[in-house]
């Protein structure tokens, strides 16, 4: 039979780890959008996307403080389960 605690914490950690990937997903996403967006090649100042480029920005950055969080714990479950 397996201990209880040590089942919590696998299902913790799958789901973890599922949360990571999406917003790996996310994250790839982003940098798509920035791809688009960034085009060093305007004509006018009118075309360049300041305001869409720093809402994505933002939020690269919230999802980069998510992920590292999502790393740490993921890296805790880890060592709490000896792997």
């Amino acid at each position: 039979m397996i201990n209880p605690v040590i089942m919590q914490l696998r299902i913790e950690l799958e789901q973890t780890k599922k949360e990571f990937q999406e917003n790996e997903l996310k994250l790839k996403r982003i940098f798509y959008e920035l791809s688009n967006l960034i085009n060093p090649f305007y004509k006018s100042i009118q075309e360049i996307k300041a305001e869409e480029i720093e809402q994505s920005a933002d939020e690269l950055l919230a999802l980069k403080a998510t992920l590292l969080q999502k790393q740490t714990k993921i890296n805790d479950i880890k060592a709490q389960l000896g792997e």
